[in-house]
């Protein structure tokens, strides 16, 4: 299918909402965590077309198959040759040998979810086609909210992950990468709202109920703060810890400890490494 026919096939409008065409064929070359966030995503989001995978990681495409109605491929090439559009979601490392005797089609789209390799190091590998989309969404897309980090713009993928979320559009790579960092910071709140949790076991709740009391105050700051676009985040926490508070005590504390410049350091260690 060729680049327009897809789009037309894919932006069907009814009632506001973004249809996808079955016609629309999504190949995943690496079955592990990643694809499947991704997949889960967009089935979420209403996605119907067909998805195939490669027979690597045979656990997680069975389950794949079995839960979100995928396809496994008999070959890696065989992922290719039936999608038109190709997610790579392997290792780094092992990109050269996934890719090593594939054969591309021109009209291909491929989008990459490898943190940290660059367009020019991806068009290095001269069998890729010249579509070639950077994408970096977190492991929190498959229970819904998504937020879809790409670059460089590209209709048909911005359509296609509109179904499922929010879809941002990087026009420097440089900035995009960034979403690298913002991806693992995400995965550091979890170990922050751990050790929330254990204090509050420590004090006798129940894990139960500290869990889901940790939980549940993180969502509530978050939904505030997404439903407050114009306030700074900032702002929202001096407008809480107003003085004479046991907000503004703890959050005193955590100031005098270079709780917050520790968190930026880490931002800085990750970004230094890309």
């Amino acid at each position: 299918m060729a680049k327009d026919e897809i789009i037309l096939t894919l932006a069907c409008i009814k009632g506001g909402i973004i249809m996808a065409s079955d016609n629309l064929v999504l190949g995943v070359l690496g079955t592990g965590h990643f694809a499947s966030y991704i997949i889960k995503a967009l089935r979420n989001g209403g996605y119907q077309g067909r998805i195939i995978l490669s027979p690597r990681n045979r656990q997680y495409a069975e389950n794949l198959r079995d839960q979100q109605g995928c396809e496994i491929a008999a070959s890696n090439q065989a992922v290719v040759g039936g999608a038109d559009i190709v997610v790579l979601s392997v290792r780094p490392d092992f990109l050269g040998d996934v890719l090593e005797g594939l054969s591309f089609s021109d009209d291909q789209v491929v989008l990459s979810a490898l943190a940290g390799v660059s367009l020019t190091q991806l068009r290095a590998h001269s069998n890729l086609p010249q579509q070639i989309i950077r994408i970096m969404p977190s492991s929190f897309i498959e229970a819904g909210d998504a937020v879809f980090p790409m670059h460089p713009a590209h209709e048909l993928i911005e359509l296609l992950f509109a179904q499922a979320g929010s879809v941002v559009v990087f026009e420097q790579e440089a900035d995009f990468e960034r979403s690298v960092v913002m991806a693992c910071a995400y995965g550091w709140v979890y170990e922050l709202m751990g050790s929330m949790t254990d204090w509050f076991t420590e004090q006798g709740w129940s894990d139960e109920v500290a869990r889901d009391m940790v939980v549940r105050h993180v969502r509530g700051a978050t939904t505030f703060a997404l439903a407050n676009p114009q306030q700074r985040l900032s702002d929202i926490a001096d407008s809480i810890a107003l003085e004479g508070t046991f907000t503004k005590l703890g959050l005193d504390e955590l100031k005098q400890q270079d709780a917050f410049t520790t968190w930026r350091r880490a931002l800085q260690k990750v970004e230094d490494e890309l």
